[in-house]
């Protein structure tokens, strides 16, 4: 069988890529024209070839899945419409990366991990059923992280054991904290950015145990904040298993995404990482470091989910809003 259950095709190609300016209009960078007078421009088309290459290589797929477009890849800088952000937006098909506040931010279009970060969330688009709330968001949510610096170590041919393992998320992205320079990190959830002036810290929890069911209205019931504890239990198996992060690791989080139901919460995606462990047939040993990885975060098989507040859901994630990387009024970020 396919490693993937029909999840992933064989028959891949080179996608296109095309870098726009969003505020112009003007076509910076493509496949047949890769240099511009932009470096932003530059820095990011060459974020999109390893992006892709990353996505084929590892895992036979295009960042997008969209046989209408040639499954193109395009990303409008200086968008005008994303100040101090950057996202995935569905209706466009493209990332948007507006301008920053250079006491805040670095560029959003040079930051490779950035780029993987926006394409990742576009992949997920395609691939993933998850509801964008509560736990089954987390998730979704997460995958985002997890893709990202796992193209990082694809890119850097680094080993999840390796002592010089990069687990951030968007490293050097932030700028003027008092500790750290990243959005997030997958070895220390929560330590991606301490003490900004503007931002505060990074809010991302580890454990079941800081796990509080938020309202809906607060994030999608807290998505962005406690996917650091998905994230973190990829980071102890991928550590434990010491191989690179895509082979074995990544691949059976992917296998349990494409066997999840929409709304599946934490323990129900730890059975399904476990039992896609025997249906890749990595052993006993990896299943047991799965399992271990999420006991260590609080997340037990069987275990039971925690009520949600009684309100209405908004649709699943392929209809949800665009989700900006922060939300802080004081900046104009959502």
């Amino acid at each position: 069988m396919s490693a993937f259950g029909g999840f992933f095709r064989s028959d891949f190609r080179i996608s296109p890529k095309e870098v726009w300016n969003g505020n112009t209009g003007e076509r910076l960078c493509w496949n047949e024209h890769p240099v511009s007078s932009d470096e932003d421009a530059n820095q990011c088309y060459q974020s999109m070839v390893r992006v892709d290459r990353f996505f084929q290589e590892a895992f036979e797929i295009s960042p997008i899945v969209d046989p209408a477009s040639g499954n193109l890849m395009r990303t409008d800088i200086h968008h005008p419409e994303a100040f101090n952000q950057a996202f995935w937006r569905p209706g466009d098909r493209r990332v948007c990366c507006g301008d920053c506040s250079p006491e805040i931010f670095s560029s959003f279009a040079a930051n490779a991990d950035m780029i993987s970060y926006e394409f990742s969330d576009a992949a997920l688009y395609y691939l993933s059923r998850l509801d964008y709330q509560f736990q089954s968001g987390a998730i979704h949510e997460s995958f985002s992280d997890v893709l990202s610096v796992m193209e990082k170590h694809y890119r850097t041919k680094t080993q999840a054991g390796a002592p010089d393992a990069n687990w951030n998320v968007c490293e050097g992205l932030i700028r003027g904290a008092t500790l750290g320079t990243s959005l997030r990190s997958l070895s220390h959830p929560g330590f991606g950015f301490r003490g900004h002036p503007i931002l505060g810290n990074d809010d991302q929890v580890d454990h079941m145990s800081s796990y509080q069911v938020e309202p809906l209205a607060v994030d999608y019931g807290g998505v962005h904040k406690y996917s650091g504890i998905v994230n973190h239990a990829f980071y102890l198996a991928a550590m434990q298993e010491a191989g690179f992060s895509w082979e074995k690791i990544g691949k059976i989080w992917l296998f349990a995404l494409n066997h999840s139901q929409h709304d599946i919460d934490f323990a129900g995606f730890a059975s399904k990482t476990v039992q896609a462990v025997n249906d890749l047939e990595f052993g006993e040993r990896i299943a047991g470091i799965v399992a271990n990885s999420w006991s260590h975060v609080g997340v037990y098989i069987g275990m039971t989910p925690p009520l949600r507040a009684s309100e209405e859901f908004p649709p699943p994630s392929k209809q949800r809003k665009m989700q900006p990387l922060f939300r802080s009024s004081e900046t104009g970020l959502f």
